[in-house]
């Protein structure tokens, strides 16, 4: 097989950290040359060939049942249990990548999703800042239309950070080449393609934010991306001995950050190594929008590993994330630890030696924490942190001392009182702005409450052990936080909500 047509099938990457290959268009929003416009809907034209995707419906399906069929993933226990609330999927043409994509995609078998986000890297259009929205009705493959939740599109379009540049729709395989694996797992769904262009890190929280508010159980988010592209022609060769050794080497690097949800090392890690990772931007993406949940690579290999070719070689991985839960083993360490700490604290007044090394990564990423004392079900102390100020082991030592010693409502904790308190952690979520007191569910959502300088929390478990109904939660929040009693009701007030997996000793 000669370079240009091998480039073809796996899908041509972008040397180094250039991701644009084309000269800036005008921008012409409603110019879609390649699209069709039927009973006043703008239908996205599925523009992949017969060599990256089999063009005939039937052939096409059975491709990608059998595919599935022979795709077997060693922790499928955990899919049955846990929703798949994102994925990270390759987009070379299926003869390279569909192997790979299936172990992404056979985590939904069984599952339903009202809106999927498909969010495509920026292959053709040179110097697109923010991301690209569609503006078409529908998207076409060989196996249907699928809807596009117009409506969706249409206010995030209202948002600075994103816009509408047509020619970035135009041909985008990265897009193009998830929706048929879509159409076969799923029932309906509505499609919210997007192509992500450069962005800041602080632009690509706000875009997170304005997305977040589209997430809920029902979506699911989709980042399309090849990995490692090596060899003269990407424009990438940083070694030149031991291929395969250091191609594996080095992308697995960049998933154990990805799956941790660890942007910033991951932005280090790109700067670091350049690694030619072609959806950079859509994976970053992704974990900003999903910050509460576990990643986990189920599947990686190259081109290099199908046709013995490691000078010419393209990477290709299957990611997928549930929501984040520690395990039983891990809440046991945590309540433990935090036992410990008070101990060693009150006996000695230090802090406990712990080896981090010797945690799982659940315990050592960075989540919001409180800690919890009661004592003979009575509130002892209780401090902690939504926003995470370190790593999740970390920060149950420095609130399990907080909560025994500087809880302003009550005197310290002495060490007669130490066997008889109970302890109870929370660990956080991330938190989310809502538009008021209608959408907080009592018994799941902590709420964040705001006004001027003046502001309070309340743990999801606390409006349910007391028996208060929102209006009386909020009504008790606000005067926890020094206003009036119906100050939730103003309409400069804001809302934060946040979920917790709690856990205590007593369980």
């Amino acid at each position: 097989m000669v370079l240009a047509s091998f480039l073809a099938l796996i899908g041509l990457a972008c040397p180094k950290n250039e991701q644009i290959l084309t000269e800036q268009p005008e921008l012409t929003p409603d110019s879609f040359t390649k699209n069709k416009e039927v009973t006043g809907n703008m239908i996205h034209h599925f523009t992949l060939s017969e060599g990256w995707v089999p063009s005939n419906k039937t052939t096409l399906q059975k491709t990608i049942k059998e595919l599935l069929e022979k795709t077997e993933i060693k922790n499928e226990d955990i899919f049955k249990q846990e929703k798949t609330r994102g994925l990270i999927a390759p987009h070379a043409g299926y003869r390279f990548s569909a192997q790979c994509a299936a172990y992404a995609y056979k985590t939904l078998e069984g599952k339903s999703y009202k809106r999927v986000f498909v969010l495509g890297p920026n292959h053709h259009v040179r110097g697109l800042k923010g991301v690209s929205v569609s503006k078409s009705t529908h998207y076409e493959t060989p196996l249907g239309e699928v809807p596009v939740d117009t409506q969706a599109c249409k206010e995030l379009l209202q948002n600075k950070h994103f816009s509408h540049v047509a020619e970035t729709e135009e041909g985008e395989h990265s897009v193009e080449i998830q929706i048929p694996f879509l159409q076969t797992l799923l029932n309906e769904f509505k499609l919210i393609p997007i192509v992500v262009g450069e962005l800041s890190l602080k632009e690509m929280q706000q875009v997170a934010e304005t997305i977040q508010a589209y997430v809920d159980d029902e979506t699911l988010v989709v980042a399309s991306s090849d990995f490692m592209h090596y060899g003269e022609g990407f424009g990438y060769s940083p070694f030149t001995d031991n291929l395969r050794e250091n191609i594996y080497k080095t992308d697995l690097e960049a998933i154990q950050h990805i799956t941790t949800l660890d942007i910033s090392s991951f932005q280090q890690y790109l700067n670091k190594t350049e690694n030619t990772i072609c959806g950079r931007n859509p994976i970053t993406l992704l974990m900003a929008i999903l910050p509460d949940t576990t990643g986990m690579l189920l599947h990686y290999y190259t081109s290099g590993d199908l046709t013995n070719d490691f000078e010419t070689s393209v990477s290709y991985a299957a990611i997928t994330f549930t929501d984040y839960k520690l395990t039983d083993d891990e809440q046991e360490t945590l309540l433990r630890l935090a036992r410990k700490t008070i101990q060693t604290y009150l006996k000695n007044g230090e802090k406990p030696a712990i080896a981090p090394e010797k945690l799982t990564p659940a315990l050592s990423r960075p989540k919001g924490v409180f800690v919890t004392l009661k004592k003979k079900d009575q509130l002892r102390g209780c401090i902690g942190c939504i926003p995470p100020t370190n790593q999740l082991y970390q920060a149950v030592i420095d609130y399990a001392i907080n909560s025994a010693i500087n809880d302003p409502r009550f005197r310290p904790l002495d060490l007669s009182e130490e066997p008889v308190v109970d302890i109870e952690i929370s660990v956080l979520s991330s938190l989310k702005r809502i538009k008021g007191p209608d959408d907080i569910v009592i018994g799941k959502h902590g709420v964040y409450l705001i006004k001027g300088r003046n502001a309070a929390i309340f743990l999801p478990q606390v409006a349910p052990e007391q028996g208060w109904n929102r209006d009386t939660m909020l009504s008790e929040l606000s005067l926890k936080a020094g206003l009036d009693e119906n100050a939730w009701r103003e309409k400069d007030t804001l809302f934060y909500v946040f979920t917790a997996q709690v856990f205590g000793e007593k369980e």
